[in-house]
């Protein structure tokens, strides 16, 4: 049986904003929007998207429900696109969770993998980013293109649209990748 390696490609803007999040106060979570371009036994998830989920404590987060409706129906609209699943081990978290997952986040993974096989969960510190799935699974931080930029508007768009679909009327404004 020939194994696939999965490798997480994000652009250099995305990562910046993933390092800015868990340097906050409390843990925050949300996805990676990405398109899988295989290439041989090498699946290259393109990130063309950060989305934030969900503010929490310094040792909690949870998306709200009408938040997951929203998220669940923008990928059955998009099948192309699939999804990193992050949170942060923050600052306010403490230096001993940098470099480790807790039981919780296991558990709450290991459901998703339960589910779907193919689920990538991702931890997110001030010092590294661990990630959780089946298999050989990488990540690698490349620059930021012209390409990305234009997938990002279109994804914004088409999240913008599930939201009305499930009755927000606009993305909540601490879920937009805008660059600050």
């Amino acid at each position: 049986m020939i194994k696939i390696r999965r490798n997480i490609l994000v652009p250099q803007v995305l990562d910046d904003r993933l390092a800015q999040l868990a340097e906050l106060g409390e843990e925050t979570n949300g996805i990676l929007v990405c398109k899988p371009q295989q290439q041989g036994h090498l699946l290259n998830y393109e990130t063309n998207a950060l989305y934030v989920t969900a503010l929490g404590t310094s040792h909690q987060v949870v998306a709200s429900p009408t938040m997951m409706r929203m998220l669940n129906l923008f990928f059955q609209h998009n099948p192309q696109y699939h999804v990193v699943k992050w949170h942060t081990h923050c600052r306010g978290t403490g230096e001993e969770w940098f470099s480790k997952l807790s039981r919780g986040d296991i558990d709450h993974y290991q459901g998703h993998l339960e589910v779907n096989s193919f689920f990538i969960g991702m931890m997110v510190s001030p010092t590294q980013k661990i990630l959780y799935g089946r298999g050989e699974i990488s990540l690698e931080v490349v620059p930021t293109s012209p390409r990305f930029e234009r997938e990002e508007r279109v994804i914004l768009q088409k999240l913008e649209n599930a939201a009305i679909e499930v009755g927000y009327q606009g993305l909540p404004t601490f879920s937009t990748t805008a660059r600050r």
